[in-house]
């Protein structure tokens, strides 16, 4: 078990890599990276339209 410094301290890293669309691997954990999503809109049937804002999303690569 880590104590509690270190893991913030990981966490920290892991938090900035990511804000700066880093891919991070950690060995025996997995990988770590972001996905951009640009703005989207559809047109519903009755005329209106739904947009979706841009975004980012984390995915996560266990290994195996």
């Amino acid at each position: 078990m880590i104590d509690k410094n270190t893991e913030q301290e990981v966490t920290a890293v892991i938090s900035e890599s990511l804000k700066l669309h880093r891919e991070i691997y950690v060995k025996g954990l997995g990988s770590f990276s972001v996905q951009h999503h640009k703005q989207d809109h559809r047109q519903e049937n009755d005329g209106r339209v739904l947009l979706a804002p841009p975004s980012d999303t984390i995915f996560f690569d266990p290994d195996n």
